[in-house]
C-alpha cells in the first residue's frame, strides 16, 4: 500500500503525531527509499522522531509566523508571506517545521511552484480554492537593484504572495480569522547544516 495523504497514514500512527508530526511522516514515507512497505515505515517514523526530537531541542529558534497581512474582501484577494527567509535585523529565521531555507533556495522553489502549480488548496487537501495572482520573491539584491533598500529601513527577505480565492466558504474562513497563515507544501531534500 501507499500513502498519498495523511488520510492513508495508518490510524494507529495518526493517534501518536500531531497534524504537523503527521506531515512530516508521509514527507519521510515518499522520500524513504527502502523497498519493503514495512521498511518504508520504519524508516519514515524514525526520521519522523529524529525531527521531532531536533524540533524540541532547539531553544533559540526564531519561529517563523507568516500571517495574511492584507485582505481584499470585495475581491477574495488575501496577501502576505509564504515564508521569510531573515528578518528585518539579518536574523536567518527557522520555520515552524524548525528548517532553515536560503534566500537562494526559496526563490528556486518560488519560481518552480509559479511554473507549474499557482494553486492553492484548503490546507493542502482538495480541490484548488485559490489562484496566485502575484509573487515576489524578495532579496536584498533585488531591493539594491530597485532603489528600495536603505541603510536605516532593512526589509525582510522571504517569499510575498497574493492570491485570488475563487471559493466563497473558504475565503469566509479566512475572513473569520480560522485561516490566518499561509503554508507551504511541497517535499525537499534536507540537509544537516
Amino acid at each position: 500500500m501507499s500513502y498519498n495523504t495523511i488520510e492513508d497514514i495508518p490510524k494507529n500512527i495518526q493517534s501518536k503525531l500531531s497534524k504537523s508530526e503527521q506531515e512530516i511522516f508521509l514527507t519521510k514515507y515518499k522520500l524513504s527509499k527502502k523497498v519493503t512497505e514495512s521498511e518504508k515505515l520504519s524508516d519514515a517514523w524514525k526520521e519522523t522522531d529524529i525531527e521531532i526530537e531536533k524540533k524540541k531541542s532547539s531553544e533559540d529558534i526564531i519561529e517563523g509566523v507568516f500571517e495574511i497581512k492584507k485582505k481584499d474582501e470585495s475581491q477574495n484577494l488575501v496577501f502576505g508571506f509564504a515564508n521569510v527567509t531573515f528578518d528585518r535585523d539579518g536574523e536567518q529565521i527557522v520555520d515552524s517545521h524548525n528548517h532553515l531555507i536560503d534566500s537562494d533556495e526559496l526563490e528556486t522553489a518560488a519560481y518552480l511552484y509559479n511554473l507549474a502549480f499557482r494553486e492553492s488548496g484548503e490546507m493542502h487537501e482538495g480541490e484548488s480554492k485559490g489562484k496566485l495572482i502575484e509573487s515576489f520573491v524578495i532579496t536584498k539584491e533585488k531591493l539594491d537593484a530597485i532603489g528600495l533598500q536603505k541603510k536605516d529601513d532593512t526589509v525582510s527577505e522571504g517569499w510575498w504572495v497574493g492570491f485570488y480565492v475563487e471559493d466563497d466558504t473558504t475565503y469566509e474562513k479566512i475572513k473569520k480569522g480560522e485561516y490566518s497563515m499561509f503554508s507551504i507544501q511541497g517535499q525537499a531534500i534536507l540537509e544537516d547544516t
